[in-house]
C-alpha cells in the first residue's frame, strides 16, 4: 500500500497532460501510485495515458463511458486508490520539484489527516496563494481554530488521509465549483490540519477553455454548492453566530461581489448569478457580519441584488484610478 494515491481526473486537456504526468512520475519520491481518469475525453488523451501506463507501473487508468464533471471522476478515481493519503491534481496543472518528498517528510512529522500547502496560479503575472494560519494557531489545528481555512476551498491544494475523506462522507458533486461542499466537509471532519509552508503545486489560471475563463453558465451552479455548504452547516448543528458560518458568508459576498463586473459571462448569466446568490444569503444570513463601512456597504449591495448601484460603484473607482494614473 503506497502513502500516496494521487488522483487526476483528466478531460480535453492534451496540451498538459504530459506536463502534469511527468511532473508527478519524476520526483524523487517514489512510494505513490498515479491514479488517472479517463473521463471520457474527447482528444488524445486515452492514448497518452495509456502509453504512461505501458511504461510505468505506478500509473493505472480508469475509464469511463460518459464524461461528468471534475467531482465525479475524482470519485471514479478514489473509489480504486490505496494510497494511506490521497492528493486530487488536476490534469492541466502540475508538481513544483520535491513536492511529494517535502509532503512526506510533513506528514511524518505531524501525523496530520490534511495537510494544506501554497500554490502558484499560473498566468501573466503569477500570484501565489499561501496557506497561513494566524501565528496564535497551534499546529496541528481544527477548522473551528482557524475557519479562514476555507479561504483555500480548491481539492488540489490539501492532502488528505483516505480515512478522512471516507469519515467526512461527503458526496463527489457535479458541476462547477464542486471543490466548495467538498472541501467544507473534510474542514469540518478534519482532526489534525497542518501546514506545509512551501509552494507545491502550480495551478494553470490562464487555460482558454477551462470554466473560470469561459462565457459558460455552468458557473451558475456555485449558487447550488453555496447551499450544499449551508446544509452541512445545519446538519453539524453550528450557530447561526458561529465563525464557521460566518466565513461561509463573507465568501458568498466576495464572490458577488465580483459577478457583475464578470464579463466572461453574457449579461443575463451575470444577472441570474448575482440574483441567486442574494437570495442564497438573505434565506441563510441570520447573522450581522463585521467590518469596515466600506465592507458593510459592498455586502448591502450584493445581498439586496443591487446590481446598478454595484455598476456605478466600480465606474467611480475605474475613474478615481484613472485620475491617480493621470
Amino acid at each position: 500500500m503506497p502513502l500516496l494515491s494521487i488522483v487526476i481526473p483528466i478531460h480535453g486537456v492534451e496540451p498538459y497532460l504530459r506536463q502534469c504526468l511527468d511532473s508527478v512520475l519524476g520526483q524523487a519520491f517514489t512510494d505513490f501510485e498515479v491514479v488517472a481518469v479517463d473521463d471520457a475525453s474527447p482528444d488524445n488523451c486515452g492514448n497518452i495515458l495509456q502509453e504512461y501506463a505501458a511504461r510505468d507501473p505506478r500509473v493505472r487508468v480508469v475509464r469511463r463511458s460518459s464524461a461528468g464533471d471534475a467531482g465525479p471522476a475524482r470519485g471514479a478515481g478514489f473509489a480504486v486508490a490505496t494510497g494511506d493519503h490521497v492528493w486530487f491534481v488536476d490534469g492541466d496543472d502540475w508538481l513544483a520539484d520535491g513536492a511529494l518528498e517535502a509532503i512526506a517528510g510533513r506528514l511524518r512529522e505531524t501525523s496530520a489527516d490534511m495537510l494544506c500547502f501554497d500554490a502558484v496560479y499560473r498566468a501573466a503575472t503569477d500570484t501565489v496563494e499561501r496557506f497561513r494560519p494566524p501565528a496564535a494557531v497551534p499546529e496541528p489545528f481544527r477548522f473551528a481554530d482557524w475557519p479562514g481555512a476555507f479561504n483555500s476551498a480548491k481539492a488540489w491544494c490539501r492532502v488528505v488521509s483516505r480515512d478522512l475523506v471516507v469519515r467526512a462522507g461527503s458526496p463527489f458533486h457535479a458541476g462547477a465549483f464542486e471543490d466548495l461542499p467538498f472541501t467544507f466537509a473534510l474542514l469540518l471532519a478534519a482532526r489534525r490540519i497542518a501546514v506545509l509552508p512551501r509552494v507545491c503545486y502550480f495551478y494553470r489560471a490562464d487555460r482558454p477553455t477551462s470554466t473560470m475563463n469561459t462565457g459558460s453558465d455552468r458557473k451558475l451552479a456555485v449558487v447550488t454548492q453555496f447551499s450544499r455548504v449551508f446544509d452541512q452547516l445545519d446538519r453539524a448543528g453550528v450557530p447561526a453566530d458561529d465563525p464557521l458560518r460566518e466565513v461561509v458568508l463573507h465568501r458568498m459576498i466576495t464572490l458577488g461581489w465580483s459577478v457583475p463586473g464578470d464579463r466572461s459571462l453574457p449579461l443575463p448569466a451575470r444577472r441570474a448569478l448575482l440574483r441567486g446568490l442574494s437570495e442564497e444569503f438573505r434565506r441563510r444570513c441570520s447573522v450581522h457580519l463585521r467590518g469596515s463601512i466600506r465592507d458593510r456597504l459592498r455586502r448591502r449591495m450584493v445581498v439586496h441584488d443591487m446590481w446598478w448601484a454595484h455598476r456605478v460603484w466600480c465606474a467611480g473607482a475605474a475613474a478615481r484610478d484613472l485620475v491617480r494614473r493621470s
